[in-house]
């Protein structure tokens, strides 16, 4: 696809990590594997927080909720906000609207849907597995 058609927030976040990843390349760093494709775009300090997962992250965690107990959220495609000020509750909509003094808060202006994943934490609670999945 062309630059700006029909792409979201992850293709601009992939281009702004791509950027020093070329400039790194194309001034002499061998970027042969993911390892040192981490280290070098912290050490360039993109202002982008990254995490490192490996297979053994995405392993170990693989199973604490079973993909059957997760429900769909319809429309991601279409969802341009996201707000969540409590475990589980996740609330959406299709446009954006900051016009509160505090940028966190929730106006009115446009319609939210809501979804409860909070049923993942009872569940965990009655299986004794833990939903806090760590990333090294």
């Amino acid at each position: 696809m062309e630059a700006g058609h029909g792409k979201g927030a992850p293709d601009g976040l992939g281009a702004v990590l791509k950027r020093p990843a070329d400039r790194l390349v194309g001034s002499g760093h061998d970027m042969s594997n993911a390892n040192i494709v981490f280290s070098s775009l912290n050490a360039a300090q993109s202002g982008i927080k990254l995490f490192f997962v490996t297979d053994g992250d995405v392993s170990r965690n693989d199973g604490i909720v079973p993909s059957t107990q997760v429900q769909p959220v319809k429309g991601t495609m279409t969802i341009r906000q996201l707000h969540s000020r409590s475990y589980g509750i996740m609330k959406h909509r299709m446009l954006s609207c900051y016009c509160g003094s505090d940028r966190y808060s929730m106006c009115n202006c446009f319609k939210w849907t809501t979804v409860d994943f909070s049923y993942l934490q009872s569940s965990a609670k009655l299986t004794g597995k833990t939903t806090k999945i760590p990333v090294s």
